[in-house]
């Protein structure tokens, strides 16, 4: 894009594992972004990119955010509560999943953005082995899922006074994901990890690239104005798969054992009776294995129809930077 056509961004989350590679693509392909950030937040990955603002402000400022955002074509709303312990308090998610998006939509509305692309979850789904779509019905079982939901609603709401467009998101890797495939790879470097059964299960994921490629497209898209899309990789894996993957990556001389599904559930019994009993947490935990034996399937057909996408990152090359990124913390932090 030459100096006068190119296109302006606004980014909430800039920092996260998402929102640093969503920026690093929209600075590639032309953008001018301005990416807000809490005053502590490590910029680095960011500060350097080309075209690229990083603006200091609250979520709930909706005044300072608005003037921000004044000339934007797109915002892409990513900051969130996401990862948090069970003893969590629900007001916690609330405020940042439902609050903060309700100003942030509002301050968007009010510098007349053109488009508002909303980062949501599959967790809106319930946790049933069925493969999900848009049209299937939705049933949060998390506070995440529900404040996630609860925030969808308020931003179709202003659909009539700015383009919006909602992507679900399943399991997110990449080089900054501090997640679930994260703990994964560093139970699978580490020996703590074992695959349940034949670990033929399946597990919708998504790589960050592929993230960023299809937030990019709905904002440009004529077609993705007051849509919900479920954003998937090409392909769904099963567990054993990505072990091998992550296994091969990490060039271990053997993959994790296959461990009987019963024996996992009798383990996983077994520590939630100690738990209750007498309050020590043991390394497995019931709800533990419920979930690693689980199947998650998610059909992110509709938007590769829709925006006609080719994703730039397979998932074997998507894992590989992945293990990059975590092997890169251990050099330079000497921390998981």
């Amino acid at each position: 894009m030459s100096g006068g056509s190119r296109k302006r961004a606004f980014v909430t989350g800039s920092t996260g594992g998402i929102g640093s590679v969503l920026c690093e693509r929209l600075s590639a392909d032309g953008w001018l972004v301005t990416a807000l950030a809490r005053p502590e937040s490590n910029t680095g990955p960011i500060a350097a990119l080309d075209g690229l603002t990083i603006v200091h402000a609250d979520l709930f400022d909706e005044r300072a955010i608005t003037e921000a955002m004044r000339g934007c074509d797109a915002v892409f709303h990513l900051a969130a509560r996401v990862h948090a312990p069970d003893t969590e308090p629900r007001s916690s998610f609330d405020r940042l999943n439902i609050d903060a998006t309700r100003c942030v939509v509002a301050a968007a509305v009010a510098a007349s953005v053109q488009s508002f692309i909303f980062f949501s979850t599959v967790a809106v789904y319930p946790e049933r082995d069925e493969m999900f779509d848009e049209s299937s019905p939705v049933a949060p079982s998390t506070a995440y899922g529900a404040t996630k939901l609860a925030a969808e609603a308020i931003v179709l709401e202003r659909q009539n006074e700015i383009c919006v467009t909602i992507l679900r998101l399943p399991v997110v890797y990449g080089p900054r994901d501090r997640g679930n495939v994260r703990r994964l790879i560093d139970a699978i470097a580490n020996r703590r990890f074992v695959i349940p059964g034949t670990g033929a299960n399946i597990k919708t994921m998504v790589g960050v690239f592929n993230v960023a490629h299809a937030a990019v497209r709905a904002a440009m898209s004529e077609k993705s104005p007051g849509k919900i899309y479920i954003v998937t990789d090409d392909e769904a894996p099963s567990l054993n798969h990505i072990v091998c993957i992550i296994s091969r990556e990490l060039k271990l001389h053997r993959s994790p054992p296959h461990i009987p599904v019963s024996i996992l559930r009798a383990a996983g019994f077994v520590a939630d009776a100690v738990r209750r009993a007498t309050g020590i947490n043991l390394p497995l935990t019931g709800d533990q294995v419920l979930k690693l034996t689980a199947s998650t399937r998610y059909s992110g057909e509709t938007i590769r129809k829709d925006l006609n996408l080719q994703y730039p990152t397979p998932l074997e090359e998507g894992l590989a930077s992945a293990i990059a990124g975590y092997q890169n913390d251990l050099m330079t932090t000497g921390t998981h």
